[in-house]
């Protein structure tokens, strides 16, 4: 299901004529290759309005998907309300990033020199943060929201202290800041710079004393791109329970794997001896010598790389490839679950990766022993026709807002709750967004499948023989 929302050069979303959001479905292409799609320049169909002197703003795309001809499924599934909550316009110059606090407030960093602090009750700023130059990056602390992080074209890096609106530390960079966030426990930031280094802090009990840790530079060890390149964004791992730490191709969520579907078929006594299997490797491995990860960093860069950096050694244990990102700052997310990374592509196309391999699984650090995984296999779908055709950038849907969009669709009245349907929702939908500034959600056709059929006879009769065995087989994108 692709539902879409129109932009104006404000950036000010409007809603089609009938006063609802469209939707459509995409087919999504799969493909194994690290070549990129050629760019060709295709013009956008915009729709003029019937009432052309009152409304310059052009109208939403027709009720079609951006890749096929076949008509739109799914449009009562309505993920995000055409209406906006609330906007925010008091930045004079492009708003490059934004962070959310744990208690609900919004600070944005701009080209004009700003960070502004928001809260979505009001329409106004609460307080504005002056720097001495463009504002690149923001982020809040993980759980003390009286401070938050900035880096920008100065090449500063400040700690700020809300309340009296100061700078409580600062550090000075070697060029300039164009990332930066916090670890997931507070005690360390991280800033990426514009050529492929990537600074660390620690932080002491106060949260505001910073001093200078390692560094580490994201580059290739040959070729054309053997130079450091601007480092676009930086996500950590989510913390992941013991379940997730095996490889996801072992428990069957792998993208790649073509015996996917044939796998659902299984009994139930060759599914629990494949989790006891699973099980019993991942306790193989955890046993071992080798020192377990505590967190992992993931680093986008503009040699269209994404590498994941295990914080223990800061070493490189996997490197991600297949999307084109060479100069727009294209920042790649996580899952909830951790199980799949997503990000935009400046080929039109939107990527999605597995987080583990195989000869890797996410809890054992191979860094000591020299060694990698390179990652080449990725699955996308196209989704935009813009010019340029560039894919700004891309996240997966709360899988909590996912299940309460099919339960308040009112087509599958026989369901309650979406508890019995063995499907992970943190990745089954994608939300993105595209250079002309229009906002496309992306449903995943297995999870709609596995909805529609548990809310039937034969999915009350599945639940009811395996309210016993949970199926660890999982699902597949399509």
């Amino acid at each position: 299901v692709g539902s879409v929302v129109n932009c104006n050069a404000n950036c000010n979303p409007t809603i089609n004529s009938t006063g609802t959001m469209n939707a459509s479905t995409e087919d999504e292409n799969s493909t194994h290759s690290n070549k990129s799609r050629p760019r060709k320049r295709l013009g956008t169909d915009r729709s003029s309005s019937s009432q052309s002197s009152q409304k310059t703003t052009p109208l939403a795309p027709p009720l079609a998907t951006v890749n096929s001809k076949c008509d739109a499924l799914g449009t009562d599934i309505c993920l995000i309300n055409p209406i906006p909550v609330q906007r925010f316009t008091a930045h004079e110059e492009d708003v490059v990033d934004l962070s959310w606090s744990s208690t609900n407030f919004l600070i944005s960093a701009s080209l004009d020199k700003t960070a502004r602090l928001w809260h979505p009750s009001r329409p106004m700023c609460l307080k504005e943060f002056n720097h001495a130059d463009a504002v690149t990056s923001v982020s809040f602390h993980p759980f003390e929201d009286r401070y938050f992080v900035s880096g920008g074209f100065d090449k500063k890096l400040r700690i700020w202290h809300i309340p009296n609106g100061r700078v409580a530390e600062w550090a000075q960079a070697s060029n300039v800041i164009t990332a930066a966030t916090y670890q997931p426990d507070g005690k360390v930031i991280a800033a990426g710079l514009c050529d492929g280094k990537v600074i660390f802090y620690s932080l002491d009990g106060s949260n505001t004393k910073m001093k200078y840790f390692t560094q580490i530079t994201c580059k290739n060890g040959n070729g054309g791109k053997k130079n450091g390149k601007k480092v676009t964004g930086l996500t950590y791992l989510p913390q992941l329970s013991e379940d997730k730490l095996a490889d996801g191709n072992i428990l069957g969520h792998g993208i790649s794997d073509s015996e996917g579907r044939s796998n659902e078929k299984q009994t139930h006594r060759t599914t629990i001896l494949a989790a006891k299997k699973a099980v019993k490797m991942v306790k193989s491995l955890t046993s071992s010598k080798k020192k377990q990860v505590k967190e992992q960093l993931l680093i986008t860069t503009n040699d269209s790389r994404m590498r994941l950096v295990g914080m223990n050694d800061f070493c490189m244990v996997r490197k991600f490839k297949g999307h084109l990102n060479a100069c727009y700052q294209i920042k790649a997310k996580f899952s909830e679950s951790g199980d799949f990374i997503v990000s935009g592509s400046e080929s039109r196309t939107c990527n999605i990766w597995n987080t583990a391999t195989k000869r890797n699984p996410l809890n054992v650090n191979v860094t000591g022993l020299h060694m990698y995984d390179k990652v080449k296999g990725y699955e996308c779908f196209e989704a935009t026709k813009a010019d340029p055709p560039v894919v700004t950038d891309s996240t997966f849907a709360p899988g909590q807002a996912v299940e309460s969009a099919f339960l308040s669709s009112r087509l599958f009245p026989t369901l309650q709750n979406l508890s019995h349907i063995d499907h992970d929702f943190s990745s089954a939908v994608i939300v993105t967004t595209d250079y002309e500034g229009t906002m496309r959600v992306f449903l995943r056709r297995a999870c709609f499948d596995a909805v529609c059929h548990a809310s039937g006879p034969r999915g009350f009769d599945d639940d009811d023989n395996d309210n016993d065995v949970k199926n660890v087989t999982g699902d597949h994108t399509d």
